[in-house]
């Protein structure tokens, strides 16, 4: 077993890949392995139950939630808006108008 962290040699992972090949995958063939009458009861023994999140807000203590603001501070959390410029733009609208025979 690989020790968490550690990176495998490229002789490895090609060891590993080809002790691999020709395995049958663990879940092939497990599509409909329930009849109906099975999937019935299953889900009639779920009713009513409580779902497991259920009640889960205020499960950190501010001091937590305080520390973990302060971790994004200064970290941009949105995508950046990339401008194209519109020579760009015209030879994407070129291709297009060329490939799909379109006359502007």
């Amino acid at each position: 077993m690989v020790s968490k962290g550690s990176k495998l040699s490229a002789e490895t992972i090609a060891k590993l890949s080809e002790s691999h090949k020709g395995r049958i995958a663990w879940n092939k063939g497990k599509t409909g392995i329930y009849s109906a009458e099975t999937r019935a009861k299953i889900s009639a023994s779920k009713k009513g139950q409580i779902s497991w999140k259920k009640g889960k807000t205020g499960i950190y203590s501010p001091e937590t939630l305080a520390k973990m603001s302060a971790s994004r501070v200064g970290k941009n959390l949105t995508v950046p808006k990339i401008e194209l410029s519109s020579h760009f733009i015209e030879n994407i609208v070129f291709r297009k108008t060329k490939t799909h025979g379109i006359n502007l």
